[in-house]
């Protein structure tokens, strides 16, 4: 029923979660099914399917403001300060977080395990060392395919994908060379090209001025 390209993307689409791979994989059959002449679903359904996921997960968010309007406005404000970093600033959609960081901006931390529990964001690698610091970690994290495929999806912007059971790095509609992670050394020195965030630049986040819909 599917393209083999469309089973490596609902790999990176649901962040490698079963239950989340197999509700993506139902709705894109659903959406192949709606389009004439379909044989198989591809890629372009999985990222339909990702894109309305998304949406069924934000508006879960402004409707959880009525209860809870600090923490959900926040979460939001957060997503929207990642997503300008990584799209951007940076021009990658994925990114580092180190652990010293973390221990020093706990409140910051904890908007980004926010998205993680409503899966807008997804943990890589929980581990990743520093090739030029011994004993410095940091961990990988990668925004959710929503937030970046389809009508969103920039030019010249590394993201992370899957193909033939392989952790990829590619630039979109650019003439940057593709990386694919074979071993997990190589995984490892892929993260470590990724840009790092500063949690200090999701302070405004934390105290809620950055509430503007996304």
């Amino acid at each position: 029923m599917f393209r083999a390209e469309a089973l490596d993307r609902l790999v990176v689409a649901s962040g490698a979660v079963p239950r989340d791979y197999l509700v993506l994989a139902t709705s894109a059959i659903g959406r192949a099914q709606r389009r004439p002449n379909a044989q198989l679903v591809g890629v372009q359904e999985v990222n339909q399917a990702a894109g309305d996921a998304a949406a069924s997960k934000i508006q879960e968010l402004e409707e959880d403001m009525a209860s809870n309007a600090g923490s959900a406005d926040a979460t939001l404000g957060t997503l929207k300060a990642v997503r300008t970093f990584c799209l951007k600033d940076r021009g990658f959609t994925y990114f580092l977080v180190a652990f010293r960081d973390r221990e020093d901006h706990p409140a910051s931390y904890t908007l980004l395990t926010y998205l993680m529990d409503v899966r807008l964001l997804h943990l890589v690698d929980a581990g990743v060392s520093d090739a030029h610091s011994a004993g410095h970690r940091s961990e990988a994290f990668m925004l959710d395919l929503s937030q970046y495929s389809g009508a969103r999806l920039k030019q010249k912007v590394r993201v992370p994908d899957f193909a033939a059971g392989h952790f990829v790095s590619r630039e979109t509609h650019g003439s940057g060379p593709t990386k694919i992670a074979r071993t997990t050394r190589e995984l490892i020195s892929m993260l470590r090209g990724a840009p790092t965030l500063d949690l200090q630049t999701l302070t405004a986040a934390v105290s809620g001025t950055t509430s503007a819909p996304i």
